[in-house]
């Protein structure tokens, strides 16, 4: 066989995480195999355990990308020029996707990650160290926002970033997970309570 180049390498590496990303959002963890993951890809089984030892491994390859994807949304309006329009455009642009099959996929994805959470510490452990992320890239943009004077000297930062990550997800999973229909206001009364909660000591 052949030897891949390094581009193409890459191209079957990304069609079986995207393949199986797929795969686990429908199916979930424990129901999906690695045959369902070789029948998306069309990548022959042999193939994938040349990349990956297990569908474990997958599976968690698959939760730092997209733990890499939603930190590096936070670290591109580290420099907004106004941090209450950033958290504004955070908050918008987390509702405006909801309707989105990659948002619905990443939902269902990251639920069963969580739910994964509770029966195995090591990936329990990977998550809190990912949250630390979260927490000191906002930490860093709302510094920035008190040092600008948007926000008070005062404010609670970790309770604060606390509250607006976990509601975000809450309300993410209640909507996608739950299919329970969203009220049509709530992005704009959601937005108004973290504005509130911000800029009250």
């Amino acid at each position: 066989m052949p030897k891949l180049s390094s581009n193409k390498l890459q191209e079957r590496i990304d069609n079986i995480l995207d393949s199986a990303f797929y795969v686990f959002s429908e199916k979930g963890f424990s129901y999906s195999t690695i045959d369902d993951i070789v029948k998306k890809s069309n990548v022959s089984k042999g193939g994938i355990y040349h990349h990956f030892a297990s569908k474990e491994d997958i599976f968690f390859e698959i939760a730092e990308n997209r733990f890499r994807i939603r930190l590096s949304e936070i670290e591109n309006y580290k420099n907004a020029s106004s941090i209450l329009d950033f958290i504004e455009t955070y908050v918008s642009n987390a509702f405006c996707n909801m309707k989105g099959e990659l948002t619905i996929r990443t939902a269902k994805f990251s639920f069963e990650f969580w739910s994964l959470c509770t029966r195995d510490e090591r990936l329990r452990h990977k998550a809190q160290k990912h949250y630390s992320k979260y927490l000191n890239a906002f930490r860093d943009v709302l510094k920035r926002g008190i040092t600008m004077g948007e926000l008070p000297p005062n404010i609670d930062i970790d309770a604060s970033i606390f509250i607006l990550l976990s509601t975000l997800d809450g309300l993410t999973y209640t909507n996608i997970v739950m299919g329970i229909d969203m009220p049509e206001h709530t992005p704009r009364l959601y937005a108004a309570i973290i504005k509130q909660l911000l800029t009250t000591a």
